[in-house]
């Protein structure tokens, strides 16, 4: 009986080990991740930072240069399409080279395509941006 109790006695033991090591990871999460978060739009271009815009200012700071701000979008448009634009080029290159024209143009059309999306996308985003003051 001296041997059961002790067992139970130390089964307790290590569930309140347990317990308190739970308890206090569920108490430290929400510090850690307070500590780790990035401030939320801190550093990105929004709608009311780019219509406040410092009007008249000799000075703009990035986040209220509409300018900036389309070129930091246009640039994120550009590193999709243009590699998906570079490989269907090769593709083409490829199926020509291995008498295989009618793969050679499906994949020319499908570059012509990815192509005419890019340019719409950029044309979409200056049409948006081109209302800001300072641009």
């Amino acid at each position: 009986m001296a041997v059961e109790e002790r067992n139970e006695a130390g089964q307790d033991a290590a569930r309140s080990g347990r317990r308190r090591f739970v308890v206090g990871v569920a108490a430290a999460a929400p510090v850690v991740m307070t500590l780790a978060s990035k401030p939320a739009k801190a550093y990105e271009c929004t709608h009311s930072a780019l219509m406040s815009g410092g009007r008249g200012s000799a000075k703009i700071s990035k986040r209220r240069n509409p300018r900036a701000c389309y070129n930091e979008e246009v640039q994120v448009i550009k590193n999709y399409y243009e590699p998906r634009i570079a490989d269907a080029h090769n593709d083409a290159h490829y199926y020509a080279n291995n008498n295989r024209p009618d793969e050679a143009q499906k994949a020319e059309e499908r570059a012509q395509h990815l192509a005419w999306k890019l340019d719409g996308e950029i044309s979409q985003l200056q049409g948006r941006y081109s209302a800001y003051p300072n641009w």
